[in-house]
């Protein structure tokens, strides 16, 4: 019995430690291209699919510009422009071509979450959550207006490069 509660004891003590939190990179994430498959929700509405397309290109002050067509179903083809930099410990900045002004967005382990308001008025609030992978994450939006969501929408998107 002594012999089983010291291996348990020794065991514990040499337990490997746990693994890293994966932190996420939204810049690397988005470099080249990508491509994203969800479903968009606005109340009141029946949900409807949504692709996009994307392409991001790596700057020499380490910023990103990511290019990006959407389509939604029954709807016409969008194009967007991000512009994402790191700023410090984990919190980033940027512009989107959709925006009033510009996107705050912070990192904490696998999630990047950016909020802004855009054209119509509506608080953007985008979250980022990368998979073990490296290679996929699914991205989750809620359009807020008053308070109230009044959209909501989850894609999975898949680095291609």
């Amino acid at each position: 019995m002594l012999y089983f509660s010291v291996l348990a004891a020794i065991s514990a003590f040499y337990a490997p430690a746990p693994a890293p939190v994966q932190q996420f990179d939204p810049i690397r994430f988005f470099e080249g291209r990508t491509e994203g498959v969800g479903k968009l929700k606005i109340v009141l509405r029946k949900a409807h699919d949504v692709r996009f397309r994307g392409h991001g290109a790596i700057q020499p002050d380490g910023s990103i510009i990511f290019d990006q067509v959407v389509e939604r179903e029954g709807e016409r083809t969008e194009r967007h422009r991000w512009h994402m930099r790191a700023g410090a410990g984990n919190r980033y900045t940027g512009t989107v071509s959709t925006a009033r002004g510009p996107i705050s967005a912070e990192r904490n382990g696998d999630v990047f979450r950016m909020r802004y308001v855009d054209k119509d008025g509506f608080a953007i609030d985008q979250s980022f959550t990368a998979h073990g992978d490296g290679r996929t994450a699914t991205i989750r939006l809620k359009a807020k207006r008053m308070g109230m969501t009044v959209a909501t929408m989850q894609q999975t998107v898949h680095k291609l490069d």
